[in-house]
């Protein structure tokens, strides 16, 4: 097969054409293991179908003898029912001799007659027991029961009717009450009509009731024979003995057809194997395909691995004076800041323990807390528990915020930075520490005044604050300055400030993230 490699479709054709030709293959493979399975499988088939033959004709033979056999129970009843039997046969045999000589009489047949009439008398009884015992079916038992039963019921059905013409004949032949002389009479109806009209009534009697005599003495012997022929035989050693037997019948024709349906059987199996094997290989190498690529991808991110990281959030919120500066907008950098730590809290990832401090005075020797919650670790299965604990608290800050006015007349963001560094020390270890300032970031206390200069003694101002133990440890501490406004002062004034603390946080061992005059929201799942 010759292909064109081109962009439009090529692999796709050789994919086609390659399962094409697999699927040929295994078709051959398939049909000639299906047929030396049949060929395999035709002489151990014909074995048992000669097993199930003789099982078959055994299993006859104990319905039989089962048949004829003694019922549990029933030894003093079988013997008063075989002597009634054999009665029943000779009285009826008795009969039908005597019937048969009084038929043949008016012929003067003799002694010739009487032998005729013996075997007249024994054959039919005879010839029905001999069916009925080569058969040995329950069901003609039955039939030939009911149908001797109807003949004799209808003969004496007829019988009747013969009877009430008769007591009508002679109700009529009888003497007349007074004879009048000269007077008409009632001719008496004719004895010869009445027989006239009987005779085929009759006739049809004789024909009912030699039927049911013969069938009956058959029937009679029959059961006689057959109540005495099973005297020696246990019927419960024969049942047993015919479930048994069955039971293999039924065995050998389960093997029959798992034997006929074996290479059925196999095509189907080996096509259901062969396509889920396919089907598993060809997801398998689509997952190696896209997986792996995606696994990659996912390591070379080591940024989203602090996204399974709980965070242990401390906000600080200036509450000085110097952020009651309206801008262009009509707010204030404080109504600003009230809002973005707002934003910041509906943005909480799961598991995150959050603490809000104000920016005062005196940050560290008189802390002045603003909130302090903790968020469920498990977001719930469609995020429900977090957006709920996102909302309580966001509802809490709001109640709480508009209560807060920026009236403090200095400000101790060092105070507030050293009371931040307390709180993250008892967190666990691997817990992300992230710290979110929402300042002017002027240093205004007598310690340090960064307000007042016009030119910012980086050094001095430094060694200063070592002097005077204000530098933590904020090692691990992930450090956001949000809303550094300028208002009032110039950029290069602005630009100053910014490299004390940038080199103030660097000596504390802190990852200054943002430094920035905006508010821009914050991913902390990042």
């Amino acid at each position: 097969m010759d292909f064109e490699f081109t962009n439009d479709g090529a692999g796709g054709k050789l994919g086609t054409a390659g399962a094409d030709h697999l699927i040929e293959r295994a078709e051959a493979v398939c049909e000639c293991e299906s047929l030396r399975i049949e060929l395999v499988n035709q002489p151990e088939i014909a074995v048992k179908q000669a097993g199930f033959a003789v099982l078959l004709g055994r299993e006859r033979e104990l319905k039989v003898r089962l048949y004829h056999a003694e019922p549990p129970g029933e030894t003093r009843a079988r013997r008063h029912r075989i002597i009634l039997c054999w009665s029943v046969a000779s009285l009826l045999i008795l009969a039908g001799f005597v019937l048969s000589l009084l038929t043949l009489e008016p012929y003067r047949l003799g002694l010739k007659g009487v032998f005729y009439c013996v075997g007249i008398a024994v054959v039919a009884p005879f010839l029905v027991e001999r069916t009925l015992d080569t058969l040995a079916s329950k069901r003609l038992l039955q039939v030939l029961t009911v149908i001797s039963c109807v003949a004799a019921l209808a003969s004496l059905i007829l019988l009747a009717v013969i009877r009430g013409d008769l007591l009508a004949q002679e109700t009529r032949q009888a003497a007349p009450a007074a004879v009048i002389d000269d007077a008409d009479q009632q001719v008496p109806r004719s004895p010869a009509s009445f027989y006239e009209d009987t005779v085929p009534l009759l006739q049809l009697v004789m024909a009912l009731l030699a039927f049911s005599m013969e069938l009956g003495a058959g029937l009679a012997m029959h059961e006689a024979r057959r109540l005495g022929s099973g005297a020696g035989e246990s019927y419960e050693s024969l049942q047993t003995e015919l479930e048994e037997t069955q039971a293999k019948l039924a065995a050998l024709v389960r093997e029959i057809l798992a034997l006929r349906n074996a290479s059925a059987i196999f095509v189907a199996t080996f096509w259901r194997d062969f396509y889920w094997a396919m089907l598993k290989r060809t997801l398998w190498s689509a997952a190696k395909k896209v997986l792996v690529p995606l696994a990659l991808l996912l390591l070379s991110c080591p940024a989203r691995v602090h996204a399974q990281q709980p965070i242990h959030l401390v906000i600080a919120l200036d509450l000085s004076a110097s952020e009651d500066t309206r801008g262009p907008d009509g707010q204030t950098e404080f109504t600003k800041n009230v809002a973005a730590v707002t934003q910041l809290l509906g943005r909480l990832p799961a598991g995150t323990d959050v603490t809000i401090i104000g920016i005062t005075n005196n940050g560290f020797e008189q802390p002045y807390f603003l909130l302090r919650a903790k968020l469920n670790t498990d977001p719930g299965y469609f995020g429900e528990k977090l957006t709920a604990g996102r909302r309580e608290i966001a509802r809490v800050w709001k109640a709480r915020s508009e209560r807060l006015q920026p009236t403090f007349k200095q400000t101790d963001v060092l105070g507030a930075l050293v009371l931040a560094a307390q709180l993250f020390e008892p967190s666990p270890k691997g817990r992300r520490k992230v710290l979110v300032i929402y300042s002017d970031m002027q240093q205004a206390t007598r310690d340090l005044n960064l307000e007042a200069p016009r030119v910012i003694p980086l050094e001095v101002a430094l060694t200063k604050v070592e002097s005077e133990k204000l530098l933590p440890d904020m090692k691990d501490v992930e450090v956001y300055v949000l809303g550094a406004h300028a208002a009032g002062r110039k950029v290069a004034r602005w630009e100053q400030l910014r490299q004390f603390w940038v080199s103030y946080f660097r000596k504390a061992g802190a990852n200054l993230k943002s430094y920035s005059a905006l508010r821009d929201p914050l991913d902390l799942e990042r």
